[in-house]
């Protein structure tokens, strides 16, 4: 397999070094823009989330530790508000430098799915999911937020490339690193906590036939352990401090402010605020967020149901065009008519949005990120149908590995499902693309990258 950097310009057919050029102005240019806005307009930057991580941020520059209104400690993790620290401690309080770093990111993320989709399928597959990743409107616009998803997409990019490295080679080091990358992918975004179990066993699996019974167990404990650590720690300190051994109050908050607001505001035809309100005055509001869930489970599954499309589309063309110029954007019904299936619904809605010459911008963001969700899906269908070239056989265990993330990141949000909520997924989702590319059976790792 060749070890060719991703981004070499020095050897190949011109087609080739065209491609490669292509390639990188695809990924630097549209980047390049969002770090402009970073510094020219950081307003548009802050979302509704956005001011709870600053204030944890400023507590850990200037207090040293993590401190902010109750809410918003017992909400959060310490992973991004840490990142924000750090980025403002080296180059000060400017929210550009926030928006640069993440966009860096991006790029290190590009390279880490090109090292992770090589390793498995070869060269050519490795740039086909570079070019996936860099065509994805998610990925970058989310980008150039203060939220959450672009750090914890980093660190399961970063998690991936060393299991896949930890199973090629037998290594229990790589493992370690592995699982301690997605423990604080967990201190980023706890919906992280679910991939432990999944990839711990997925390494096991995967080394198992080519790996001795006790070693290959052995090294699937190191990387459980080593991705507990961190989450361990931070619940240690939580039972500490606040007398409570949790990750965080999100879990519980969310349940009743989100899934069963939703499941209540629907069943009774008023906003989720409405309902969360009526369920927050009740004497004790967990009792009364389980009473509306166990009453209405048609308007459960229905709002589990949109929430989940809403992630699996990945489209927010208001956002995205807001980050752009600062304006705001109404698709006219048309994603709610796509998402009920209503095709004429759709039709109608575009072809007014097309109409209206200050909304030609937002309904073309919106176009990208439509066809965008449709090809990468297509493609990791065609992937997947493929996968049966790869040899090793353990190499399809991780794409099994990949394919398991990838649903429980879409699926395990529910209700509150958005689009913001698949940023972390678009690694996974141009890796298991780029696998409709592959041409011939993988080689086994050579025997100098043996165990170590």
């Amino acid at each position: 397999m060749t070890t060719a950097p991703l981004l070499s310009l020095g050897s190949g057919t011109r087609p080739r070094r065209i491609l490669q050029l292509a390639l990188i102005l695809a990924l630097l240019l549209p980047r390049l823009v969002l770090v402009w806005n970073g510094f020219a307009a950081p307003q548009r930057s802050l979302l509704t989330d956005s001011a709870g991580y600053l204030e944890l941020a400023e507590s850990i520059r200037l207090e040293g530790r993590f401190h902010a209104s109750e809410h918003e400690e017992s909400l959060r993790t310490p992973g991004y508000p840490a990142f924000l620290a750090l980025v403002q401690a080296i180059f000060g309080e400017r929210l550009g430098f926030v928006i640069l770093v993440q966009i860096l990111l991006t790029l290190v993320t590009a390279w880490l799915v090109f090292r992770s989709a090589r390793a498995l399928g070869g060269e050519r597959v490795g740039l086909a999911a570079v070019w996936l990743y860099a065509l994805s409107p998610n990925a970058l616009f989310w980008a150039g937020t203060v939220m959450t998803e672009t750090f914890f997409a980093f660190w399961l990019a970063l998690a991936l490339a060393l299991l896949i490295q930890a199973v090629q080679r037998d290594s229990w080091r790589r493992g370690a690193a592995s699982g301690l990358a997605l423990g604080l992918a967990v201190l980023t975004r706890p919906i992280g906590l679910y991939l432990i179990p999944l990839w711990a066993v997925g390494a096991l699996v995967a080394a198992w036939r080519r790996t001795p019974h006790r070693r290959a167990l052995a090294n699937a404990v190191v990387l459980l352990l080593a991705a507990l650590t961190p989450v361990l720690t931070w619940q240690t300190r939580n039972l500490l401090v606040h007398d409570s051994f949790r990750l965080t109050a999100s879990f519980r908050t969310v349940f009743v402010d989100y899934t069963a607001a939703s499941t209540l505001g629907e069943a009774r035809g008023i906003s989720r605020d409405e309902a969360a309100a009526q369920l927050r005055q009740s004497p004790d509001a967990f009792a009364a967020a389980l009473d509306a869930v166990r009453r209405y489970p048609g308007s459960l599954v229905r709002v589990s149901l949109q929430g989940i499309a809403r992630t699996a589309l990945g489209t927010e063309a208001g956002t995205w065009l807001g980050i752009l110029n600062g304006e705001a954007y109404q698709s006219s019904g048309l994603l709610e008519s796509l998402l009920r299936g209503d095709l004429r619904g759709t039709a109608d809605a575009l072809s007014l949005r097309l109409q209206a010459s200050e909304d030609r911008l937002g309904t073309a963001l919106l176009l990208w990120g439509l066809l965008y969700s449709a090809a990468v899906y297509l493609l990791g269908f065609r992937g997947l149908m493929r996968l049966r070239r790869l040899q090793p056989g353990n190499l399809g265990w991780l794409c099994a590995v990949v394919l398991l993330s990838t649903g429980c990141l879409i699926v395990l949000p529910l209700t509150i499902g958005d689009a913001r909520f698949r940023v972390p997924v678009e690694p996974l989702l141009a890796l298991l693309g780029s696998m409709g590319f592959t041409k011939r059976p993988v080689l086994a790792a050579p025997a100098g990258q043996a165990s170590e």
